[in-house]
């Protein structure tokens, strides 16, 4: 049964009376879109209610209660939102304004704009916060590509003309969406191949693929490179399922996972001034108390260890300078030993011990022992 309201007729309320007529639904209502509740003596009186409110696009009678509900959308790609109920009587309103036609009456796509309105035409909506020109001969899906994702499978099947089932793109991530059951409790058996799990997401079926295998039930051939196997910033690259790894400086193994070079990262500075070696002692130091470690040369103190004699006592912070006795290595030699000498009394190598070096590249670090004698004795910097 049917109730066909026609307002030409009615003289109570001129204001809101135009040549237009709705037709209702029996026995249905719409949920989850109310976005107002009176209670309204009759159907005509709820009907006149929704003509009074800005964004009435249809209404819900309830006959026994005499609730009723203002709906911000129609039936209209909503089946599944249109729920039966004895008393119930649905009525779409037929002078609605536009969804999407104001900042303050938005839209979720152009397909919601299109579902909602009674003669479609393309132009500018508002849709999520952004003015956008839907063209309504070519309104997509909602969900079928990663820059117009839906909320869940539901909304997939809202925004559809004739849902059907299959992958599509939601919060995200691709999920199989099956239209016959957008609200799954778990996933069919088996579903995912290869070793693949699978887990019910935002209403689809989504699989976590084992290494070497991809696509939606992981049933593809993978990029063994996916996995990020190169660590340490190393670099991957694919052939047919192997793959190999581009380690940066100092890190090695299949998967870069060896550290060859950890003093190149992991040193303390020595920077100050008066420790570089053209610069006359003022006050006399000594490295009898510098931890035995790695070390690298910075600042005004230079950027390595003089590598010839020093030309005088008291230079350095101290009366004995030391200096670098051999030559400085290439990279590819790794650490290496060598001997620092301290000069005294025109003697180049009054003293020495051995010390360790390292080429970092752009730049040397050095692990220096203890003094050979717990006097003023320093070792010296140099550009």
């Amino acid at each position: 049964m049917t109730i066909t309201l026609f307002t030409s007729t009615l003289v109570t309320r001129p204001s809101l009376l135009s040549a237009t007529c709705a037709t209702s639904t029996q026995g249905s209502v719409l949920t989850s879109h109310v976005i107002n509740v009176t209670n309204q003596k009759t159907a005509l009186d709820c009907y006149y209610h929704c003509l009074g409110h800005a964004f009435c696009q249809s209404l819900n009678y309830h006959v026994s209660t005499k609730l009723c509900e203002i709906n911000n959308r129609t039936a209209s790609g909503r089946d599944s939102y249109l729920r039966a109920k004895d008393d119930g009587v649905y009525f779409e309103n037929p002078n609605r304004v536009t969804v999407g036609s104001s900042a303050s009456f938005q839209a979720f796509s152009c397909q919601d704009v299109k579902d909602g309105s009674i003669s479609p035409a393309s132009g500018v909506f508002w849709v999520l916060s952004n003015q956008v020109y839907c063209d309504m001969q070519n309104t997509m899906t909602v969900g079928s590509s990663a820059s117009f994702q839906a909320l869940s499978c539901q909304d997939v099947k809202d925004g559809s003309i004739s849902p059907a089932s299959g992958v599509f793109w939601v919060l995200s991530n691709q999920v199989y969406c099956d239209m016959q059951n957008t609200n799954p409790s778990s996933c069919p058996d088996p579903f995912c191949e290869n070793g693949g799990t699978c887990k019910v997401l935002s209403g689809g079926y989504h699989c976590t693929c084992a290494i070497n295998f991809q696509g939606l039930r992981c049933d593809k051939a993978g990029d063994p490179c996916l996995s990020n196997p190169c660590l340490n910033n190393g670099t991957c690259s694919a052939t047919n399922q192997n793959y190999s790894c581009s380690c940066q400086r100092f890190f090695n193994g299949t998967n870069c996972e060896n550290d060859a070079a950890p003093e190149c990262r992991n040193y303390q500075v020595l920077s100050d001034k008066e420790r570089h070696v053209t610069i006359p002692t003022t006050v006399d130091q000594s490295d009898e108390l510098l931890p035995v470690t790695w070390y690298r040369f910075t600042h005004e103190a230079g950027n390595r260890m003089p590598t010839t004699c020093p030309a005088s006592n008291n230079l350095c912070g101290a009366v004995m300078p030391g200096w670098l006795n051999g030559a400085e290595p290439a990279m590819e030699e790794g650490a290496v030993t060598r001997r620092a000498c301290f000069y005294f009394s025109g003697d180049c190598c009054n003293l020495e011990n051995t010390i360790k070096i390292r080429n970092c590249g752009s730049y040397f670090v050095y692990y220096l022992e203890k003094i050979p004698f717990n006097g003023f004795l320093r070792y010296c910097g140099a550009w």
